[in-house]
């Protein structure tokens, strides 16, 4: 007889090789049903609900995160793997609350620190798409996006500064914050911070450091 992990390991296969998504969806149900306490397949049910459909099941992909969290509140790791996967998928308020959450109970996760700053450089990003796309946005919905974007641009600089703080040898924070200085117009500070990303070992930096 099959057990919940074995639907879950099936469904998790059939993802990788571009299965049938309704069949997927039936596999999580089927682990779920056997184990309504399987915080993995939560996750992953939840990360297809966004990834296959959007906005259509994003109610029911948060539904799926808030009962993963409901199972292990104090699990570190899920609230980072649920906010990367927000964040991923342009779902910025989402992703923001859920690190703001895992800052409450720990306060020294840089990782949050870090995603969360990273959530809200790509919101401002995704702003700046969206206003200078051919259609216009009502000029009082643009007013308060930009200022929320000015606003989430200082809050990412600190919280950057924090992960960078608490994990001053991981080399991510200090290209991503590269990154934000770039977008903050200070150059100088960019190439410091991909250098010493390039020194602690992101091979990416380089070709930022080359693109100056």
């Amino acid at each position: 007889m099959k057990t919940a992990i074995d639907y879950y390991n099936e469904a998790y296969h059939l993802g990788e090789n571009g299965g049938e998504v309704t069949e997927l969806f039936k596999l999580y149900d089927k682990a779920i049903e056997l184990d309504p306490e399987f915080t993995e397949a939560y996750v992953a049910r939840g990360l297809y609900y966004i990834v296959t459909q959007g906005m259509i099941n994003h109610e029911l992909a948060m539904k799926d995160f808030e009962k993963a969290i409901t199972i292990e509140p104090d699990n570190e790791e899920l609230y980072i793997t649920i906010a990367r996967y927000l964040g991923a998928m342009e779902y910025h308020e989402n992703s923001i609350d859920i690190c703001n959450r895992l800052i409450c109970f720990k306060p020294k996760s840089s990782e949050a620190y870090f995603y969360l700053a990273w959530s809200k450089k790509d919101f401002c990003f995704h702003i700046d798409k969206l206003i200078n796309d051919d259609f216009k946005l009502e000029e009082a919905i643009e007013l308060e996006e930009k200022t929320l974007q000015k606003r989430y641009k200082k809050e990412a600089l600190e919280d950057f500064n924090t992960a960078i703080e608490l994990n001053p040898e991981n080399g991510d924070y200090f290209y991503e914050r590269g990154g934000l200085f770039i977008e903050l117009g200070q150059k100088e500070k960019a190439k410091k911070d991909w250098q010493k990303s390039m020194e602690l070992g992101n091979l990416d930096a380089e070709d930022r450091l080359s693109e100056i």
